[in-house]
């Protein structure tokens, strides 16, 4: 008998016009494709729905199930799909996408571009909207916080501010080390002459310049520079300077 009447039912409802009610719509899934996006950049949004027709707001407009739709919004903005049946019966389903600025690097600069072998250096780096990390063993650092250094060579250092979404910037500093200067010899021809005489010093060295005081000045490595006394028994002091080489 149950059979017979939904047989009845089913044939009375097409002999007399009626119809069947549709079934309900479904939202199955409505995601972006990454929820925090770089100013300018786009996201996917992509809905998967059943038994009826789909829309975004924010100016999407219609949208196809398990199709992805490129959005790029200037700020942080929450898109709602609604997916409406035959019968006007509605759902919704909303996401996010959060909108960050790029980072910023405003400036990346060691405190001396040249430094002698076994001495630190500080490098400071300005940025925004993000966080930082140097290569080389330095790792994250803090905007405008000098971070000490100790290059044993000639290292460039490079500076990447990231933010959020992943988006990275970079910048480089080079920082040039040299070895120390060295004195081998500094000797006088003579240790005692006759008042008025000239005496020739020499100093060999290596690794920078070199300046003799009691008004010598520069020198050579292994180049005598010759030096008079003017009054009897005047002892000299002579002092020998090397610096990094400029």
């Amino acid at each position: 008998m149950r059979l017979i009447a939904t047989i009845f039912i089913s044939i009375c409802l097409s002999a007399c016009g009626g119809s069947e009610t549709p079934p309900q719509p479904d939202i199955v899934s409505f995601v972006a494709a990454a929820e925090t996006i770089t100013a300018g950049d786009a996201a996917a949004l992509t809905a998967v729905f059943d038994f009826g027709f789909a829309t975004v707001d924010n100016g999407v407009g219609a949208v196809s199930s398990n199709t992805p739709t490129s959005v790029s919004p200037a700020a942080t903005t929450t898109y709602t799909l609604t997916a409406t049946n035959a019968a006007g019966t509605a759902v919704t389903s909303a996401v996010t996408v959060t909108v960050v600025p790029a980072p910023e690097t405003t400036s990346f600069v060691s405190a001396a571009e040249t430094i002698t072998a076994g001495q630190a250096v500080d490098l400071t780096a300005v940025f925004a909207d993000g966080t930082a990390s140097i290569d080389n063993g330095v790792g994250a650092v803090t905007s405008n916080a000098p971070t000490s250094v100790s290059p044993t060579a000639t290292t460039t250092y490079t500076l990447t501010a990231t933010n959020a979404s992943g988006t990275a910037v970079t910048s480089a500093v080079t920082v040039t080390v040299v070895p120390a200067p060295e004195i081998t010899s500094f000797v006088s021809a003579a240790e005692t002459i006759t008042a008025g005489d000239a005496v020739d010093l020499t100093a060999v060295f290596a690794g920078g310049s070199a300046s003799i005081d009691n008004a010598v000045g520069a020198v050579a490595s292994n180049t005598p520079a010759s030096v008079a006394v003017d009054h009897p028994r005047q002892r000299v002091l002579v002092a020998l300077y090397t610096g990094p080489i400029s």
